[in-house]
């Protein structure tokens, strides 16, 4: 029994805390104001083709992201003076799934809005 704690304790708050650490929004400063990465960001959704599913004019944009490998991710952007948050997770509207390739496709979400943004 003690062994069973010994190793299932400590495994699930590493599980805890890694689920807390991709949760959180991902901060990209730019020199631009918030009407003006709004639109940024909008744009590049059309073009990715992601399906804008809830905005506040200036504030927030959600957004589902069809997926090559997994069901389809969820990505939420806010804007706060000159800073864009980005957050992107697996879709919860979507099947659960077994498969971490959502991980990756998250990463790539958070890169593509901040390369929007920054005009890289």
């Amino acid at each position: 029994m003690f062994i069973v704690c010994g190793i299932s304790l400590p495994a699930s708050g590493l599980w805890a805390w890694w689920q807390r650490r991709v949760l959180r929004f991902r901060r990209i400063s730019t020199s631009s104001d918030a009407s003006a990465n709004y639109r940024k960001v909008v744009d590049a959704m059309h073009k990715a083709r992601w399906k804008i599913q809830h905005h506040d004019l200036d504030s927030r944009i959600v957004a589902a992201v069809p997926g090559t490998v997994t069901m389809g991710d969820r990505v939420e952007v806010r804007f706060q003076a000159t800073d864009v948050l980005v957050s992107s997770i697996c879709d919860p509207k979507k099947a659960w799934r077994a498969t971490g390739f959502g991980f990756w496709e998250n990463v790539d979400n958070i890169r593509y809005i901040r390369q929007a943004v920054l005009d890289i």
